[in-house]
């Protein structure tokens, strides 16, 4: 019992967000209230991110419209609302527990003309 996958008990349950070859800085993710966290199947959301002068930056990028029923399809000329969760393990965040903002943001996306 000292394998990695036996001292572990994210892996040895097969928990996604244990596994060392996620390699994924952003995450597809839904969720309907609390505690329904789940992880989409396919994962069309990339980004990068950057620590700098105590200060992180993130961007996250995907096609605006996709064939999956789990994204939000992002409309131009629509409006839509986001909100978001920081988990930082530095600041002693553990499992569910996190940092989110309590307010939903709108979010309007500009019609553009195409030539």
């Amino acid at each position: 019992m000292t394998s990695v996958e036996h001292v572990s008990g994210g892996r040895a349950a097969h928990n996604l967000l244990s596994e060392l070859s996620r390699g994924m800085v952003v995450e597809d993710l839904n969720a309907e209230g609390f505690g329904t966290l789940t992880t989409q199947e396919h994962q069309d959301v990339n980004g990068c991110s950057k620590y700098k002068n105590g200060v992180w930056t993130v961007i996250m990028y995907r096609s605006l419209i996709t064939k999956n029923h789990d994204d939000i399809q992002f409309v131009p000329g629509g409006k839509t609302y986001f909100n978001i969760a920081i988990w930082g393990g530095g600041k002693e965040d553990r499992n569910g527990q996190k940092n989110l903002s309590i307010q939903w943001h709108p979010l309007l996306l500009e019609q553009i003309a195409y030539p």
